[in-house]
């Protein structure tokens, strides 16, 4: 049922939304990170938005690394979001930013123009995405640990999170969405679960485990960059050097292997993201695990196993 807070005009509604986002976005807490997404439900278009204690906030408007081939911007849509103020992902990668961080993005350091941001998010989903009104917005507002939390100001939009009238789709129907989406990615129409319902896929000399997880729903990619590396003080210290260099993963060791994670919301599910996030762990595995392994021995995913270095006096 159409939401009666928007039933007026398009401009009153849009004038509503802007001034309730911008105390949602004032609402965030900046001691960990926090994320607020506005999703278009006929296309998975969005705007989102990270709160963090050391760089204050950070927006996005989605690009085309992560859209579907009917729903991609056009040329005119893209020069649009570089005119309102977003910095484009080939600027972010002529820069050196990560790899992975391929949205159109904009930095708001503090104290942030709260007002400011919730202009330039109106101003994207209206006028360059062309959402015809706020009826066809939803959003989600969560914690990194995959929580809800409630936010002043969106009352007026469908709220994705357990309050959600809409049935949710089970673990099982998000395994079986991820599933499809990797074996068209890959070319290889033949992948199945394994014994422990993961999806195991090749990247290289990198081997990525696919798990969907149910309470808070989200997948994770696992990927074993070494088996039998003993432990020393060396391998923590280049262990931290890449955890200081990578934004999208983690790497750690556990019982004598490395291995290196992320993760992955899947409410809403958006499948190009999973995707994304499987090409770029096996990338960053294929590109890491020969040599750790010159450096600590063990064996990678399927090369033979290497002795470990002898210390030098």
């Amino acid at each position: 049922m159409k939401n009666e807070a928007l039933a007026s005009s398009p401009g009153d509604a849009w004038a509503t939304l802007e001034a309730g986002l911008a105390r949602a976005l004032a609402s965030l807490g900046g001691k960990e990170w926090q994320y607020l997404i506005l999703s278009d439900q006929r296309t998975w278009w969005y705007v989102q938005f990270a709160a963090q204690a050391e760089s204050a906030l950070r927006a996005e408007a989605v690009s085309n690394e992560f859209l579907a081939a009917g729903h991609l911007l056009s040329e005119g849509q893209m020069a649009a979001l570089a005119a309102l103020g977003w910095t484009p992902p080939e600027a972010q990668r002529a820069k050196g930013d990560a790899p992975a961080e391929l949205n159109y993005c904009a930095e708001f350091e503090r104290p942030v123009d709260f007002d400011r941001v919730a202009t330039l998010a109106v101003r994207t989903l209206r006028e360059v995405l062309q959402v015809p009104s706020p009826d066809h917005l939803r959003y989600a507002a969560f914690e990194r640990a995959g929580r809800n939390i409630v936010v002043p100001g969106l009352e007026v939009l469908e709220r994705e999170g357990p309050d959600q009238k809409t049935a949710s789709p089970s673990v099982d129907a998000i395994r079986s969405e991820v599933l499809g989406a990797i074996r068209k990615a890959s070319g290889n129409p033949g992948l199945e679960l394994d014994k422990d319902k993961d999806i195991e896929v090749r990247y290289g000399s990198a081997v990525l485990y696919v798990r969907v997880h149910e309470k808070p729903p989200y997948v994770s990619i696992f990927s074993p960059v070494l088996r039998g590396v003993p432990p020393s003080e060396d391998l923590v210290r280049r262990l931290d050097e890449l955890n200081r260099q990578v934004r999208f993963a983690r790497v750690f060791e556990l019982e004598g292997a490395i291995y290196a994670a992320c993760e992955v919301f899947a409410k809403p599910l958006v499948l190009e993201h999973v995707v994304h996030a499987c090409r770029t762990m096996g990338e960053f595995v294929d590109d890491i695990d020969e040599g750790l392994q010159a450096q600590f021995g063990g064996r990678t995913a399927f090369g033979p196993a290497l002795p470990a270095p002898e210390l030098k006096n």
